[in-house]
């Protein structure tokens, strides 16, 4: 599985995978406002549908990334916001995205908080749960280890 954003890139890996003979899974992610990388979200309806064409993709997930260029914190509504882009998303095209991966380890404090919207369901944490640090206080949490 990977994570993409730029159609041409897609395009490469749809035919690498035909190929192969094979089908390969990838999560599209969307900007929602720290401009680091995504589809922007007046063109999701129509670049989902491109790469719906292609034979050899299959979505099995949208994500996001919020404080990594710019410093948009990640809130509940940005998060209802993604959940409804799936929704939409499955709606519009009757397919099934099982993953909706709402952030990095900056989402942590929300989810430990349970503010986390219920349709997230995938969280990329490795610098929390390697490190036992809160990205957010700049600061180790006391239920983690630091070494």
């Amino acid at each position: 599985i990977t994570f993409n954003t730029q159609f041409s890139t897609i395009s490469l890996i749809n035919k690498v995978a035909a190929d192969k003979g094979i089908r390969h899974k990838i999560i599209i992610m969307i900007e929602m406002g720290d401009l680091r990388e995504g589809v922007l979200r007046e063109s999701v309806i129509d670049f989902y549908s491109r790469v719906f064409e292609l034979s050899n993709i299959e979505i099995v997930g949208l994500g996001t990334n919020l404080n990594c260029l710019n410093g948009v914190m990640p809130s509940y509504d940005k998060l209802i916001q993604l959940s409804l882009y799936k929704e939409l998303l499955e709606a519009r095209f009757n397919v099934q995205i099982p993953w909706v991966t709402a952030g990095t380890s900056v989402v942590y404090p929300m989810l430990d908080l349970g503010l986390v919207p219920a349709g997230m369901n995938h969280f990329r944490l490795g610098e929390t749960l390697f490190f036992g640090v809160d990205l957010i206080e700049n600061g180790p949490i006391p239920s983690m280890r630091q070494d």
